[in-house]
This record gives structure tokens, sequence and C-alpha cells, in this order.
């Protein structure tokens, strides 16, 4: 399949989304008012609550002093009003689902209005789908990291944790709200007698009130709207490598909370050695949120490798700047994608996608300058793979065209923040299809799949268990064929000194934390096997090595790693930057 036809294909695909985008997010039109059910109007001396009847109206004023409150219900000047079914006056019980659309009314931190219509059962058409509310008596509510909440959230005599996305106000009467991390509220945050805790990686619209005065981890406006420009934000990026040189990229990104809108990231460079522009232009759109899933694409001219498993772009920049070392081998690739992403439970994310790209092959430039490098020179790129056959690989690439399938899972359970905390489990499953109707120049399946387990032992001791096997039912071109050897790999090797079609490579690791100290101390063995057809993976020879590090914190780590097939090589060194430049 040729590059106009995909776009085609990946057309229909993104126009799918704004389609669907349409039926789910829907509003209510309403042909009749809406009519009060519940107003509460508190300031710092007084409340006020009335319930609206069919006919009449109850009310009640009382002080904070009057409340008495038990698991099961709660008294005002001993008369019950709250139960956990839903509100009582009289001898009528008011419960939430009666309770249809919030308002929210503030003057400064002094007085404060909430009124709970009556939901409208008569003359109501719905165009787009009804609100939906989240409302307790005598529980707590709390909106996790993945749900999205349509409408508010009230809490009568319960707390309030929202991590999650709330589309309208939250409000707890005589309780805490505690907003975290992931939060998105999207209207007031209002606690009657309560504290509001806030992080100040939340997103907040609207205005925070509490009665108590207890506001913790101040979030002013300026920070709100600072997190609301964040919409809209920039995309600045410097690279540096043996081909395109001092590669600088602009653009912009756009996420709509909300996402009724498609996200989307645009940006460009250029690279100065290579004299090549670059440009890359994604998009994505929510379908559903129920099982989350998701449809995007992009459109691309960029510098390409296989080499990101072993360390992102921004280290290896470092590596080049700092010490002319540059760990990946690159070629050009222009093209697009078209893919739906969903993901079935908090753990698990699938992907299917079609791809077609155009290749084209640069040379690296070795005299490229680097702060600490002396006269030593750059590597050509995939300097490792013998002659004449990286002659022959490199021209069956240059100009040629690949169309294939693409799919990808990834299961991970969650990962502790601070290292040795709990133990957990990650694995990556990826297979590409590349026919023969579609492509006159490759044509293969390759499929690599990687399992990786954290095992705390203690609080200061872990072990770390990476497994990889990679394999294709055909020899594979330049830009897919694996590589084992130095970084992330088979430490104390030649950086990727074996090429094949198939591998599989085991590393294990022990650290142990120095006591009373940011310092990890580590212990590794790696061992793996790669072959290239004629020869069987079986009939290939096992490598081994071992060796031992020491990490400064999450950021900053030495190995030294030396092979066991050889007794005549020296023990190589190897320094990660993995985290100081992402």
């Amino acid at each position: 399949m040729k590059l106009r036809n995909f776009i085609i294909i990946a057309a229909i695909i993104l126009a799918t989304p704004l389609l669907n985008a349409e039926e789910e997010f829907k509003k209510l039109e309403r042909t009749s008012s809406q009519y009060p059910l519940l107003e509460i109007y508190f300031d710092n001396d007084h409340i006020n609550m009335t319930v609206f009847g069919d006919d009449t109206s109850h009310q009640i004023q009382f002080d904070k002093e009057d409340v008495t409150a038990s698991p099961n219900d709660v008294r005002i000047k001993d008369v019950l009003v709250i139960s956990k079914n839903g509100i009582v006056f009289g001898n009528t019980l008011y419960g939430p689902g009666l309770m249809d659309r919030m308002a929210l009314e503030t003057n400064g931190e002094s007085e404060t209005r909430i009124v709970l219509y009556r939901k409208d059962t008569v003359g109501v058409r719905s165009i787009r789908s009804r609100r939906q509310n989240e409302i307790s008596f005598l529980e707590d509510i709390v909106i996790a990291k993945d749900r999205f909440l349509r409408g508010g959230a009230v809490a009568f005599w319960g707390d309030i944790l929202v991590d999650g996305e709330v589309n309208e106000d939250v409000v707890a009467i005589f309780g805490n709200i505690t907003v975290g991390d992931n939060a998105v509220v999207r209207g007031d945050v209002v606690s009657l007698n309560g504290e509001v805790n806030l992080s100040k990686k939340a997103t907040i619209y609207g205005a925070i009130r509490t009665s108590s005065g207890k506001k913790n981890q101040g979030f002013d406006r300026w920070k709100k709207w600072y997190r609301r420009d964040r919409f809209f934000s920039p995309v600045l990026m410097f690279y540096y490598n043996r081909v395109d040189g001092a590669a600088p990229y602009l653009g912009v990104k756009y996420q709509d909370e909300d996402s009724v809108l498609p996200k989307f990231t645009i940006y460009g460079g250029y690279g100065f050695e290579s004299e090549r522009w670059r440009f890359v232009a994604e998009a994505e759109q929510t379908l559903l949120r129920s099982v989350p899933l998701a449809a995007g694409g992009s459109y691309y001219k960029k510098l390409s490798s296989n080499d990101n498993w072993l360390l992102s772009e921004a280290e290896n920049t470092a590596f080049a700047l700092l010490a002319t070392e540059d760990y990946k081998d690159y070629f050009e690739a222009e093209g697009g994608n078209g893919y739906i992403k969903v993901k079935p439970t908090g753990e698990l994310t699938a992907r299917l996608g079609l791809m077609s790209e155009r290749y084209k092959w640069l040379d690296g430039h070795k005299n490229l300058w680097s702060l600490f490098g002396g006269s030593k020179r750059f590597g050509e790129n995939f300097s490792t793979i013998i002659e004449p056959v990286r002659r022959a690989a490199i021209k069956q690439l240059d100009g040629s065209e690949l169309s294939s399938v693409t799919f990808s899972a990834v299961f991970e359970t969650e990962m502790p923040e601070e290292l040795f905390a709990s133990s957990n489990w990650k694995g990556v499953f990826d297979i590409e299809w590349a026919p023969a109707e579609w492509n006159d120049d490759y044509v293969f399946t390759r499929y690599l799949l990687s399992v990786t387990r954290r095992q705390e032992l203690s609080r200061q001791s872990g072990l770390v268990l990476k497994g990889y096997y990679g394999g294709a039912d055909s020899p594979l071109p330049l830009s897919r064929k694996y590589f084992l050897g130095g970084l992330g790999t088979l430490h104390g090797y030649e950086h990727k000194e074996f090429y094949g079609s198939e591998f599989w490579l085991v590393n294990m690791e022990y650290g142990v934390r120095f006591p009373n100290s940011e310092m990890v101390g580590w212990l590794f063995y790696n061992v793996g096997q790669i072959a290239e057809e004629p020869v069987n993976l079986s009939d290939a020879e096992i490598r081994h090595s071992v060796g031992l590090g020491l990490a400064f914190g999450s950021d900053i780590q030495m190995l030294i790693g030396k092979r066991l097939d050889r007794s005549d090589v020296s023990p190589r060194i190897y320094v990660r930057l993995q985290n100081l430049f992402e």
C-alpha cells in the first residue's frame, strides 16, 4: 500500500472520533424551567438550609454547634435532617434521585450560596447525554485517577477525594475535600465546615472556598491560570547527534482536558549538519471514556532510530555533546500512521495501527564538536555491521518503502515512586506485519516481548529481572534488525557488537541502598544469544557478562562490566544520565 492510499485510510480513522465525540458529549435542551430543591446559604456565623417541596418549603437556620452527627444520621437542634438515604424535612425524604444540576454563588471569603435543582422529569428532550452527579449522604466520595464525572460531586457529612476529572463543582457539606496530583475540576471547590487540601499539580478552573478558612498547600489564582494556560504549551527541544548535528525544534502542544476536542502536537526543526528539515504533526481523539478508547495518527519527516529502548534522545544528546559518544544508529523516515488505542483495565493498554514510511540513508559526520571529546571522532552509522553486508543493507534501505500493520500491548502494575518501596510487573509485546500485497521492498513479521519484574527484598534492597525475546519469520532489513552488546544489553562487550533477526536476553540486577544515603550499589549479570540466518538461534554462542555499579539517586549511574567469553579484554565503564535531561 503506497503512502497516498494509507493517508486516505488514516483520514477515515481520524474522522470517526469527530462523529462519536458529537454523540458522547451531550447537553440538555430544556423546554421548561427547573425549580430549586435545596438551598444552603452560609457565612462565617450562620447556616441556612431550605428544602422546597411541591406546595411548601421547609427552612432551618443553625450554627455549627447545633449539629450532632453519628454514622447513621445527622440531627440539627435534635431534629433528624440527614439520613443515609437523603435529606429529611417533615415526613418527606428528598433523595439524590430528585437532584439534578447545582449552582454556586460566592461573595469573597464570607458568603456562599449552594442551590441543588430538582430533576425535571417532564418536558425535557435529551439531545445530548444527561449529566451524571455523584451525591452521597454520610459516606465518602472517591473520584479515582482514571474516572471522569460529567456532573458535580456533593457529599453531605462525608469527605471527597478527587484524583480524576470532575466536569462541574465539588462541594462537601461538613466534610473535607482532597484534590490530588492528577485531578481536573472545571467548577468550584467548596467545603462547608471542613478543610480543602490541594495538590499544586492539580488543575482547578473555579474558586476554592472553605468556611473554616483552611486551604492547605496554597493554590491561588495565579497558579490556576498558569495551569489553565498549559492546555496550549510550547514545544522546545534541542537534539545533537552524528547525523543531524545540532537540531533545534520549535512547536506547540494542545490538550483539551475535557477530551471533546482532539489533542495535538505540531513541531519542526532543522538538522544543520544533514541540512534537512524535520517536522512531526500528530493528533489523538478520545472516543469513549467508560472503556478508554481513542483514535489518532501522525504525519512526519523525522530522523528515526530503533534504539529508543536503549536510551532516550535526550540522554544520547548529552553523551554526544559531552563525550563525542553517539549510541544510536539513524535513518530518515517520512510517512504517517493511524491507530486505535484502548485501555480495558488500569494496567493494560493496547494499540492497533497502520503505518507507511519511505526511508532515506544518511551518513554520519565524524568531526562534530563535543565539550570533552578531544580528538575523538564519531563513528559511522551502523558501523558494527561487517562489510560488504553493510553496503548491501544501505543500498536496500535508501529509497525503500514499507507499509505495515502494527500491534502493541503494555501491561504494568503500579510503579512505586521510591526505589525498593514495593514490587511491580511490566510487560510489553510488539508485533509488526509487512505483507507482500502491500510491499515491493520488504516482507516480514517481526515481534518483540519484554518482561520486567522489580522485586522488593527489604526497604534497603531489591532485585530487578528483565527478559527479552525478539524474532522474525525472515531476515530483517537494516531499519528493523536487533542488536546486542554494550549499553543496556550485554555490558562489557562493544556497543551493538552483535546483530541478527532473532535473540533473547536476560538482565539480573541486585541493588542495596547505603545507610542514610541516596547512593545505591548494584551487582548485575547479563546473558543472551542472537543469530542471523542461516545460523539458528540454538546454535549461536551464549554471551555472558558481569559487573557492578553505583547510582547517585535516580539520575546518575556508573557501571563497570566484564565480558566472560574472553579473558584478554579489559572491563568497560559506562555512565547513565537517565533522568537529568528528561
